[in-house]
């Protein structure tokens, strides 16, 4: 199982990657910065989050994951709506911004995730945390073709292979004793605590 990180917030879509997109044309990694996340960074099912002691004022943020249904290798935007067909709710334990490394950011146990449910091309996401903060992302913010269509240039994508499209805003700070409470779509979809 592969995880691409896609570093970028909601809704924003950089220029090249969109010219490269409806283009089709040859593309360059940079014009998607994509982190490759290690499955060994994914926490098991209900199993806590322990938080590391090489830094100080973690938070926990809320992403959506898009999960991949089939193979393929370059797609084009058109077909992409067949690679894909649910989506969960992943929590990742991030480290405060002057800890750029990658390594800080994909360690061992830094990504819980949901269930995962249906998700088609047409689908909005209700993303709720702790009961308070609640946003819903349309599906065209996702950008789940674009970012298909440019990762397999350079990847194979396999069937279990996930997607974490964007960083949506939802996050809280991280303390050892805490709890977290994640819906999706109006269904608890993640219950974790923090050790």
């Amino acid at each position: 199982m592969k995880i691409f990180e896609i570093e970028r917030t909601l809704g924003h879509w950089p220029d090249s990657a969109r010219e490269a997109a409806v283009a089709g044309g040859v593309t360059f990694p940079d014009c998607l910065p994509v982190h490759l996340i290690a499955d060994s960074a994914v926490v098991k099912p209900g199993k806590p989050v322990f938080i590391p002691d090489f830094a100080h004022d973690w938070h926990m943020e809320i992403v959506p994951v898009i999960g991949i249904s089939r193979l393929g290798k370059t797609i084009s935007t058109r077909f992409a709506p067949r690679y894909y067909s649910t989506v969960a709710v992943g929590a990742r334990l991030v480290p405060p911004a002057d800890i750029p490394s990658d390594l800080a950011r994909c360690f061992d146990g830094s990504l819980s995730l949901s269930e995962s449910i249906p998700f088609g091309e047409n689908d909005d996401l209700t993303l709720c945390l702790n009961n308070d903060r609640e946003m819903t992302i349309s599906h065209d913010d996702l950008h789940i073709e674009e970012t298909i269509a440019l990762i397999s240039r350079f990847a194979t994508l396999k069937m279990g292979d996930l997607i974490i499209p964007c960083t949506c805003g939802l996050a809280t700070e991280a303390t050892i004793g805490d709890g977290l409470r994640c819906s999706l779509n109006g269904l608890t979809a993640l219950e974790l605590r923090m050790r």
